[in-house]
């Protein structure tokens, strides 16, 4: 459900020439900084996104899209398995229903591929938005990232029908 109007939307399949664009729009989006969170939390996972990193993360068995707007990517998602492992807005399109939208293309697609529970690890600050969707705290956790660092998450489960 989309909040806002926006004329020219479109959620369409990754391409391998949206490595740039999106490597732009998660690390904007990591970089505003949710109230109450450690700076060095911030900057760990502001390091996680490169387009080359992006072009990786790309492989069998992973999907991935984008949300369009006047054909600039202004978000994206991406799905592994029944693993919903990101969901990200651009925070010029934060709390637009952007995040919605693409988070319901990754339920479909999943559905499609025949998945019945889905799985994601989230930061703390957006609990919130995955719970309003009908996911479910199954714990809290701590993510792993190079150089020993470790992030606080939330791990998440929902169950989708078909």
């Amino acid at each position: 459900m989309i909040s806002k109007t926006y004329n020219n939307l479109v959620i369409r399949a990754v391409r391998p020439e949206d490595a740039e664009a999106i490597s732009r729009v998660q690390n904007a989006a990591v970089r505003r900084i949710p109230e109450g969170s450690p700076t060095k939390d911030v900057a760990a996972w502001s390091g996680a996104s490169s387009p080359a990193s992006v072009r990786r993360n790309m492989v069998h068995g992973v999907v991935g899209f984008v949300a369009e707007i006047d054909g600039e990517i202004a978000g994206f998602a991406v799905l592994a398995g029944n693993v919903v492992r990101i969901v990200c807005v651009h925070p010029d399109h934060s709390g637009s229903g952007l995040g919605s939208a693409l988070l319901a293309k990754v339920e479909q697609e999943a559905m499609r591929r025949g998945q019945h529970i889905l799985r994601l690890s989230a930061s703390p600050s957006a609990k919130p938005f995955y719970r309003s969707r009908g996911y479910n705290v199954v714990r809290e956790n701590t993510r792993q990232l190079p150089l020993d660092e470790c992030l606080p998450c939330v791990e998440m489960t929902k169950t989708i029908a078909s």
